[in-house]
């Protein structure tokens, strides 16, 4: 069954009918990826979970959109995918497969990754913010709202077109938002892969940045984990400008797999590139 909407990107292929990906879920899931990258740097980096900053606060609060819109999202797809399939049986199958391999990539290859071998802090600051500092675990009602609340309001513009009023302000700003949005749309389209790719190229950036810093490569980049992160050594921790710094390195350099992939992944839908 075909999946009509106006924010849709068709796929055709000789034995089906068009089946079109919804673009503004594949932007918003993308933009929930991206912003996930700098947590995983922020782990390497020494930064703590959140501080009596503003930056290092906002570093921290920014990555909560994260694990929400991507709950959301995710059954959005699958809702999505059921109506492309046509039969809840094999929504039912697919979707206790793909929970199979998550879990066993879980136990192995990201294990691996994040060793080679909560809620922010509340910020005291000026600007009177402490309503940011909502409970997370387990989700309170403020906090699905801070979070879920702009990820709705900004489906409608994550699309590859743009409202009357940008295309109005001129090609540039047109082009401009439309290779965004498609960067985004490109991880939206392929993430787990991108996930997959992601925490060891973030590892390898952390161990080169600790080799150029130290002259040596840290043993605490080996035993660091988000659930059992010990305190970095002592003089190790990163400034936030070296922090986003390695964070904008390490999705650049993941677009274009990311974008082989997704083209790949849009030409065979069957078999076990379906679950990635």
């Amino acid at each position: 069954m075909a999946i009509t909407a106006p924010t849709a990107t068709a796929v055709r292929t000789s034995a089906t009918p068009v089946i079109s990906r919804v673009t503004s879920v594949d932007v918003m899931r993308g933009l929930a990826m991206v912003l996930m990258a700098i947590d995983h740097v922020r782990v390497y980096s020494g930064v703590p979970a959140g501080g009596p900053t503003p930056g290092v606060f906002f570093t921290r609060w920014v990555t909560h959109f994260c694990a929400p819109a991507f709950v959301f999202l995710a059954g959005t797809s699958a809702f999505l995918h059921g109506r492309k399939l046509g039969d809840p049986h094999k929504l039912a199958n697919y979707l206790v497969a793909r929970g199979v391999v998550l879990v066993l990539l879980e136990l192995t290859v990201i294990r691996v990754a994040w060793t080679f071998n909560g809620d922010p802090r509340a910020w005291n600051g000026v600007f009177g913010l402490g309503f940011l500092n909502t409970t997370k675990y387990p989700a309170s009602l403020q906090f699905l709202l801070m979070t879920l609340g702009p990820i709705i309001a900004l489906l409608p513009l994550a699309s590859l077109r743009s409202p009357a009023s940008l295309r109005a302000a001129g090609w540039q700003v047109e082009r401009t938002r439309a290779a965004f949005m498609e960067m985004l749309a490109v991880f939206g389209r392929v993430p787990l892969f991108y996930y997959l790719l992601r925490i060891p190229a973030i590892h390898a950036a952390a161990l080169v940045v600790s080799l150029v810093r130290e002259g040596r490569v840290n043993a605490w980049l080996f035993e660091n984990h988000p659930m059992l992160n010990p305190p970095p050594p002592q003089g190790y921790t990163w400034s936030l400008s070296l922090l986003y710094l390695v964070f904008v390195i390490v999705v650049a350099a993941l677009y274009v797999p990311c974008r082989w992939f997704a083209g790949v992944k849009a030409r065979h839908r069957d078999g076990l590139l379906q679950y990635l």
